[in-house]
């Protein structure tokens, strides 16, 4: 087991943590950002940190659900969600609270700050896994030429989100929708969405669709308010492009929107019920949004901590994954009870798929088949891996 350094790193932490304390006295003093419940398993379990900006989310339920009631049990887990913001100090600081709470290993789905983190990590012989994140192309540049062996995954969508939003935009075109106003995190603060953005905005004027809000940036907290004007002061059909997803089924139910004729198109995936909120022939956009990749992360933290290492393992392990096109509501709930394990259905990956990737149980495995197994993510390609008639 690789934990002789982060042994350290915690025994320094709480010498200081000590110090600290006596300096200060008894008074209460409040929590770091993303402070969390931790300390050592008395279990024997391994402890997994999985940090992101909320866990109120759809999405994040379902990857919580998805990490406590099937992954645990199966690989001897403990989880311990921490919560973090966009901004690279926030992240970083949550990293550092994980790795002093004594996480054997960290998920991270938000990207802020990810060379930074890989340098903590490293010095702390933590292994941690970003998934659904993406770093920035010059960070990335970095990574590929220096990047920790505790980088043991970085799992995101499409490479060219340009190209992504473009196509979005064409879509949307070809359903007949003319009027869009693009609601966004603010420009600088997700370099993917930046560049999906615009993307989406050239590829809809050039098919002639109209852009009544060039690009309404919200920040953080603001994101409802924002939502509420942009929809009451247009009432037109609504891009959702980054981040608003989880407030789409309390607007297009608000009595007060009612008379406004409001649909709601999303380059994400609808939660569960919200098929309804899509009208017939929209497209919904499924991608980087399946909570099952945090398995993936899972296998390659277990893989470091057991010191087992793929014969074809690349310096910067990064795996894109990419989009998945649903074109009618019955596809679009068969992809999310599969990619929720429900009605039967197995997750989009299951434990079998999983435990084939850990070289402890499977001496044979290779980096080449996660890449596959990973990368298999369309609802053609899991229909067809467990055996789904559609």
């Amino acid at each position: 087991m690789k934990k002789v350094k982060r042994t350290l790193a915690i025994m320094l932490a709480v010498i200081m943590a000590i110090g600290l304390l006596t300096a200060c006295g008894s008074g209460g003093g409040a929590s770091g950002s993303g402070a969390a419940s931790g300390g050592g398993s008395s279990s024997g379990k391994t402890k997994i940190g999985i940090m992101y900006f909320t866990w109120t989310s759809r999405i994040a339920t379902s990857l919580w659900d998805y990490c406590t009631n099937y992954l645990a049990d199966e690989f001897n887990v403990e989880f311990t969600q921490y919560t973090c913001g966009f901004d690279n100090n926030s992240c970083i600081s949550t990293v550092e609270n994980m790795i002093t709470a004594g996480e054997d290993g960290l998920i991270l789905l938000v990207s802020s700050g990810i060379t930074e983190i890989d340098k903590i990590c490293a010095e702390a012989d933590v292994p941690f896994a970003l998934v659904t994140g993406k770093p920035t192309i010059a960070e990335e540049e970095l990574l590929y030429k220096n990047a920790s062996e505790q980088f043991v995954l970085c799992m995101h969508p499409e490479t060219d989100a340009g190209v992504a939003g473009a196509h979005e935009a064409q879509v949307m075109l070809d359903q007949g929708y003319t009027k869009c106003a693009v609601v966004s995190t603010p420009t600088g603060m997700i370099e993917a969405g930046d560049m999906e953005d615009a993307g989406f905005i050239e590829a809809f004027k050039a098919g002639g669709g109209t852009i009544v809000d060039e690009k309404r940036e919200i920040p953080g907290d603001a994101m409802i308010t924002a939502a509420d004007t942009v929809l009451a002061t247009h009432g037109d059909e609504i891009d959702f492009l980054y981040g608003l997803l989880d407030i789409l089924q309390s607007i297009v139910t608000d009595p007060k929107y009612a008379d406004k004729g409001i649909k709601v198109v999303s380059n994400e995936l609808p939660a569960d019920g919200g098929v309804s909120l899509f009208e017939s022939g929209v497209l919904a956009f499924c991608h980087e949004k399946i909570p099952q990749q945090a398995g993936f992360a899972l296998v390659s933290i277990l893989n470091y901590l057991n010191g087992d290492k793929y014969p074809d393992d690349p310096g910067y392990k990064s795996v894109e994954q990419p989009y998945t096109d649903i074109y009618n509501a019955e596809d679009c709930q068969l992809f999310l009870d599969i990619t929720n394990g429900q009605n039967g259905n197995d997750p989009a990956w299951n434990i079998e798929e999983l435990k084939s990737l850990l070289i402890s149980e499977n001496p044979n495995a290779t980096y080449a088949d996660l890449l596959e197994l990973a990368q298999s993510c369309q609802i053609d390609d899991i229909c067809a891996r467990h055996g789904i008639q559609r």
